[in-house]
């Protein structure tokens, strides 16, 4: 073995003895007062690896050949802090992951930032930016929504609603949650610097819920619906969808709702208590979707993933009920939950899925045909509407380029508009 290659390996070595010294002399402090008090609250896993990062060094580093002088030279102005989480414990099944939610340090991302439609959040979080530039309203196709443009929109739900009760079909129009609304203290300072929130910005979100308010629409406000429920844990680190208890607690409002409107006993979704795992469950909504996105471009071992996955130990509370109801579910990916919890619990006899605009894999124009509906709406209990406070714009989305600032084509106001068509055109 030549010289230098012993050399090199003798420095190779070297490191490697004062990484592992290094590391079990944060050990040996980290957990000492546990061991000397028995203190209950040892560190959870993503915190160690937060704090193990900044003392080896492994940290992922800024990259300072990308910034610009000024942003070198110049120390950016300083962000309002975010107002602290006041721990909700008024839910027994919740109080511990809401402790957490409020506990946590929102440590701000250094060095790799994601990829160009996901990126990383303080602690870890993962975002698809489409969803923060909604809520903070950084693009321009939120920011030109009017107010009167989302009254339309509602007048529209209005009068589908109404008609469908006088078909004999129940209707709820259905709000899931966006994670940058419900993590606002893990948006990362460094996309806030590359962008301007507007003086003045109104959520097309929030006209929606006051023109809701003023209708007769029945809707469900996920956000709203887990500030009563005592519920404050309602994403993942490492997903754009919501977790297992957000996803469980907007299915069950759904079936609670068409009982107030039609009186009807169906079978009811309960939980008394969660299962945790360093997994996830592996049904509904992925909660490791947009992981992929982001290993390409950091070692796996530097990953902040959720300490834990949590989702509600699910029953039916009145199993000796036999009545099941048949579904017309629009909406998007959110709304795969529905299908599997209705369909795993028997809620349902069946479910017929419009994805946006239509079937899975169906010709997006077949549904703008509104004769089709007299066979879509056969035998139908309860019509159900998904949509995302993100999309609110169009009612529906603007796949595939939304994350991306680009409106894409819409996916979600044909189907509205159809439905409303096809009713004017059978009205007495």
């Amino acid at each position: 073995m030549s010289e230098p290659t012993k050399r090199v390996i003798s420095r190779q070595k070297v490191s490697l003895v004062i990484r592992m010294l290094t590391l079990a002399a944060f050990l040996f402090i980290l957990f000492l007062p546990a061991v000397l008090t028995g203190a209950a609250g040892v560190p959870i896993r993503s915190d160690i690896m937060l704090i193990y990062n900044r003392i080896t060094g492994t940290e992922a580093q800024p990259d300072l050949e990308s910034e610009t002088e000024a942003e070198q030279t110049e120390a950016p102005e300083t962000e309002p802090e975010e107002p602290a989480i006041v721990w909700d414990d008024s839910n027994p099944m919740y109080a511990e992951i809401n402790r957490l939610r409020a506990v946590r340090e929102m440590v701000e991302p250094t060095g790799f930032k994601g990829a160009p439609t996901v990126i990383i959040g303080k602690s870890g979080y993962l975002y698809e930016n489409g969803y923060i530039n909604e809520f903070l309203g950084y693009s321009e196709m939120y920011r030109e929504v009017t107010r009167e443009h989302v009254e339309q929109q509602v007048e529209m739900l209005e009068y589908i609603a109404k008609r469908l009760a006088e078909e004999g079909h129940a209707f709820v129009f259905v709000l899931t949650p966006s994670k940058a609304s419900q993590y606002p203290d893990a948006i990362p300072d460094w996309y806030k610097d590359q962008n301007n929130m507007p003086d003045g910005y109104i959520r097309p979100y929030d006209y929606l819920i006051e023109a809701l308010a003023d209708s007769e629409v029945p809707y469900i406000d996920s956000a709203s619906l887990y500030a009563e429920v005592g519920l404050q844990e309602t994403f993942p680190k490492t997903g754009t969808h919501w977790n297992k208890p957000a996803a469980y607690e907007t299915s069950r409002e759904i079936l609670a709702e068409y009982e107030r409107q039609t009186g009807i006993e169906i079978r009811r979704l309960a939980a008394d208590e969660l299962v945790s795992a360093e997994n996830p469950p592996g049904y509904g909504n992925p909660e490791q979707d947009i992981l992929g996105f982001v290993i390409s471009g950091i070692k796996r071992s530097e990953l902040i993933l959720d300490d834990l996955y949590y989702w509600p130990d699910v029953y039916v509370e009145n199993d000796d009920c036999k009545n099941r109801i048949s579904i017309l579910l629009q909406g998007g990916s959110f709304a795969h939950d529905f299908s599997t919890y209705y369909s795993a619990y028997g809620v349902a006899s069946r479910i017929t899925r419009l994805y946006y605009n239509g079937f899975p894999n169906d010709n997006l124009n077949a549904i703008r045909n509104p004769s089709r509906w007299q066979a879509l709406l056969k035998n139908i209990d309860y019509v159900i509407f998904e949509c995302n406070e993100q999309f609110v714009r169009s009612l529906g989305g603007n796949s595939p380029d939304w994350s991306r600032d680009k409106p894409g084509y819409e996916i979600g106001p044909d189907c509205y508009e159809s439905l409303y068509n096809y009713l004017k055109s059978i009205e007495q």
